[in-house]
Order: C-alpha cells, then sequence, then structure tokens
C-alpha cells in the first residue's frame, strides 16, 4: 500500500562544511561530512569491497549496497507524494521533492 506524505519533513541547518579545499558540500552532522570523506568524492584508488551482482557497481559499505539494491533492483515504489501523486522507491527521495 503507498505511504502518503502530508506534511514537509523538519528541515535541518546544514552547519558543517566538507572540510577539503574545493568542496562546497554542507552537512547537517559532522559525522555526515566524515562519511562524506569515505565516499569516492574525494578518495581514489580506494577499495570498494561491496559489488552489485546485476551490474559492475561497487560500494564502500554494505548499507549502501542494500540501499541500492532495494531502491534500483526491486522496482517497488511505495512512497508517493501528496502533492503531485508520483511514486517513489525511497522515502529519502521523496522528502527531497517536498
Amino acid at each position: 500500500m503507498p505511504l502518503d506524505t502530508q506534511l514537509a519533513p523538519r528541515r535541518r541547518k546544514k552547519l558543517f562544511p566538507c572540510i577539503l579545499p574545493g568542496c562546497d558540500k554542507r552537512f547537517t552532522s559532522n559525522s555526515n561530512v566524515r562519511a562524506h570523506l569515505r565516499t569516492l568524492a574525494h578518495v581514489k584508488n580506494r577499495e570498494l569491497p561491496w559489488e552489485c551482482n546485476d551490474y559492475t557497481t561497487r560500494f564502500a559499505r554494505k548499507g549502501d549496497l542494500t540501499r541500492h539494491c532495494e531502491s534500483v533492483h526491486s522496482h517497488s515504489k511505495i512512497f508517493r507524494c501528496a502533492n503531485c501523486q508520483k511514486y517513489f522507491a525511497r522515502k529519502d527521495t521523496l522528502d527531497r521533492l517536498v
């Protein structure tokens, strides 16, 4: 059954900037900055041990692979926007629309 989102999510201020030169990204917590720094955005030639079985996509964290598989390969879109009636596979994607 589709889930309707009636209220806009709380918007947290992004007070924590990436510390690397040339990156203008900001985050809602310092732990999100650290997670960002561990991604391919800033680290080249790093080990990506988690590989998707259907594609050649690789991930640094198992949770990222799980999220990828659930949203890309399940083809299940259960989150519906109350305004435009469009469906999304992930709630965070819907939340960004609002």
